[in-house]
């Protein structure tokens, strides 16, 4: 057996953190799996599983590499590669389920190389494969391994979606009888802006993704708690928000190519006939988009939109599917629970936060005129004394009158004349709520 290749610099801080131990690697952090069992492979670390959960350990051999500035001594000649253990191919499976469907060892030595694709046949031998999934291996001689596990038999290993499997989507050319979620669309002013003739073809459009959605029966709402100018099509449990907002100029040139691109004085783009269909997960962040083009419409490209929401989708499911690792549907419902409840935590903080804030702002505008009020009458006091030492009568009266008017001012600012209430809290905006989240979304609970 070889020493374990130079780790790059992702693995190697994963390494260190294990070897810290400050705060746990465990499954939970599904974007961490490939890399933890990558070093796994080179006998660094070592997981243990608890409920279909497992947590990664340092191995000697990873505490030697760290010690040693990250080189490990190749091991005793006298060692032969027929000692090394065979990989149990029921184990072997729970670890490319929790990688969620893939395993990539980089340059494994011939006998590390060996032991993973002798699983991988075991795995199929002893039928552990579930049904209508299969197994691809790619370097099996040379370079990296990457073993897969992919959707359908070993004969349907190159099924695709086919585009002509979905009709085009007819769009109204009127909007007599719209959706409920339309409706409201069409009626709230306030949060969907377009005006005019966009915004009747907008509504048109989003009545088509809505009939559409419902003839395949799909649900169609507003996204929880935010009234923006969008609706949200739901397959499964997936939620994908669907905006239809102006196409202005400069995306209009930035979307020409190169060569016909023309100067913005000779592009005629009229704002009420260009559109742009932006498609995101809800909640997420990161979004498509549509566009109306010299050659396609909004209109022509809808069914592309329901296209992209089944296949993500689809793909989303299969995703969940690998990391759920075997576990009971009471125990991905408690997770979603757990989660939820620390969402609803994380929530109430940052509303008390903003509401903070805002408090905070009022005693100090309260504090502020309260301190004035104090040093206008101080003030006025000390003029006071020197009120006797003016002999000229009009400059006495004039000043007199000057601090009379003085002290009716601080009378008239002083918030103890008129004591407070305890401020009334306001209705937070969940896009004020963002910055007190980190990375939690202030619209909905994060997806399971």
């Amino acid at each position: 057996m070889q020493p374990p290749s130079a780790l790059d610099e992702r693995e190697l801080s994963i390494l260190i953190r294990i070897a810290s131990n400050v705060k746990p690697v465990t499954s939970r952090e599904t974007r961490l799996t490939r890399i933890v069992y990558a070093l796994q492979a080179q006998k660094l670390v070592i997981l243990t599983r608890t409920k279909g959960f497992w947590s990664a350990a340092l191995t000697e051999s990873g505490r030697l590499y760290l010690e040693s500035g990250n080189y490990l001594p190749a091991p005793d000649a006298s060692q032969s590669d027929g000692d090394e253990p065979a990989i149990d191919p029921g184990d072997f499976l729970s670890q490319l389920i929790d990688a969620g469907g893939m395993l990539r060892i980089s340059d494994p030595d011939e006998v590390t190389r060996r032991l993973w694709l002798e699983a991988a046949q075991a795995a199929r031998r002893d039928a552990l494969i579930p049904d209508g999934y299969h197994l691809t291996l790619k370097g099996r001689d040379q370079g990296g391994l990457e073993i897969r596990l992919k959707t359908g038999g070993s004969r349907q290993r190159h099924m695709r979606y086919r585009t002509k499997d979905r009709r085009p989507i007819p769009v109204p050319q009127e909007l007599k009888d719209p959706h409920p979620v339309v409706a409201t669309l069409r009626d709230d002013l306030l949060a969907f802006t377009l005006d005019g003739p966009a915004r009747q073809r907008a509504l048109r459009l989003f009545q088509a993704i809505a009939d559409e959605a419902t003839r395949c029966c799909y649900a169609v709402r507003r996204p929880g708690d935010y009234k923006g100018g969008h609706l949200e099509v739901v397959i499964g449990d997936e939620g994908w928000a669907v905006a239809i907002q102006r196409q202005e100029l400069a995306t209009c040139l930035a979307a020409q190519p190169s060569s016909t691109r023309e100067s913005p004085a000779n592009v005629d783009v009229p704002p009420t006939q260009r559109l742009r269909l932006r498609l995101w997960q809800w909640p997420g962040s990161e979004s498509w988009d549509w566009y109306d083009e010299d050659r396609s419409t909004l209109e022509s490209q809808l069914w592309q939109v329901i296209v992209h929401m089944e296949k993500a989708t689809r793909d989303i499911c299969h995703a969940v599917a690998m990391m759920d690792g075997g576990r009971s549907p009471e125990e991905r419902q408690h997770q979603r629970d757990e989660l939820r409840r620390e969402w609803e935590a994380a929530m109430a903080y940052a509303r008390e936060r903003i509401l903070t804030l805002d408090r905070l702002q009022v005693l100090g505008t309260e504090m502020d005129a309260w301190q004035r009020a104090r040093t206008i009458r101080q003030y006025a006091d000390e003029l006071i004394s020197v009120v006797s030492t003016i002999t000229d009568e009009d400059h006495r009266q004039s000043l007199s009158d000057w601090i009379d008017w003085m002290k009716s001012y601080a009378d008239t600012i002083d918030p103890i004349n008129k004591p407070p209430r305890f401020p009334q809290d306001r209705s937070v905006d969940p896009d004020e709520l963002i910055p007190h989240l980190g990375r939690v979304s202030p619209y909905n609970p994060p997806p399971h």
